[in-house]
């Protein structure tokens, strides 16, 4: 079977950020910004909201997978609310990742964002 080879190149890596409150949206998100030509990365285990239950251990090892993530991508997606309509919830470890992604040169949209709604694309904030 002969498969066509694909350039990463050719498409831009984003790491979907934020409360895992809005696990649902953020799934809505990745869905969106894959069809409009992104390689998306997200975290996929849900240790709150009734999710896979650990002792702390687990969690840390995924929030150190999730700052990698964030290291691949050329910039992040904030989820903080359901619709660009909502109130911006960010959380502390929302609040780190943003922080780390701006501190290593990667830009940073938000579905939540007053002053971008004219910047949006199907529902996206700053794409």
């Amino acid at each position: 079977m002969n498969l066509p080879r694909y350039h990463a190149t050719e498409f831009d890596l984003i790491t979907v950020c934020g409360s895992m409150r809005f696990y649902t949206t953020m799934l809505e998100v990745a869905e969106k910004l894959s069809v409009a030509g992104y390689i998306v990365l997200m975290p996929f285990v849900n240790t709150k909201e009734g999710g896979y239950k650990d002792n702390g251990l687990v969690k840390a090892e995924l929030d150190k997978m999730h700052f990698a993530k964030i290291d691949l991508s050329r910039g992040i997606y904030v989820v903080n609310g359901t619709t660009p309509d909502d109130t911006a919830y960010t959380g502390s470890s929302t609040i780190r990742e943003i922080a780390y992604a701006k501190r290593h040169g990667k830009y940073c949209r938000y579905l939540v964002e007053p002053l971008a709604k004219e910047n949006q694309v199907d529902g996206l904030t700053g794409v």
